[in-house]
């Protein structure tokens, strides 16, 4: 095998990091394991799950606050509804194409704060991947260039950053599918 210019990632350093990041993935909730597995310099850049959550648990507070108590019929449809609103507190306030919805009252105000902040989540996330790969693969072109000698921690170097992006990449992805569910 090959890799760059002869370099080939040791078996142990994959190893090594698959562990640290794989350790947490069964036994916590996503919010700690986000925590512990962020890259401590680049946890700016990662979705704010706990700051979103806070959002959902609030719009599903306002949510069960407007809801008009009834009969015993209505009761129970109201119950079902709160119970399918529970899961997806969205569910009532956002349209298919998940866009803020509009209209009234602190729900909606809710809603769309929700919407706001995860929008400026997937940009922030997404601007530090791009910005990232592409300067990885910079330095990895130009180290390619450079003699041989010398050139293995670079790269190394080139390729750890890779696998952290990899992981940002998947926790991000996790975190905006989780957070949509719920």
């Amino acid at each position: 095998g090959g890799g760059i210019r002869g370099f080939v990632p040791t078996r142990k350093a994959a190893e090594a990091w698959a562990a640290r990041t794989h350790r947490y993935a069964t036994a916590m909730k996503f919010g700690k394991r986000l925590a512990a597995q962020a890259v401590p310099m680049w946890r700016s850049h990662y979705v704010r799950y706990a700051k979103l959550k806070r959002i959902l648990k609030r719009l599903e507070h306002q949510q069960q606050q407007q809801r008009p108590s009834g009969n015993a019929g209505e009761k129970g449809n109201a119950q079902a509804q709160a119970s399918a609103t529970a899961k997806s507190p969205l569910l009532l306030e956002a349209g298919c194409n998940g866009a803020a919805p509009t209209g009234g009252g602190d729900a909606t105000a809710l809603s769309r704060e929700f919407f706001e902040a995860l929008q400026q989540d997937v940009d922030t996330a997404s601007n530090f991947y791009e910005g990232m790969l592409a300067g990885t693969a910079a330095k990895a072109s130009t180290v390619r260039q450079l003699p041989a000698e010398g050139t293995t921690k670079q790269l190394r170097e080139c390729y750890e950053t890779a696998l952290k992006l990899q992981h940002f990449r998947e926790l991000n992805a996790t975190g905006f599918r989780k957070i949509m569910k719920k």
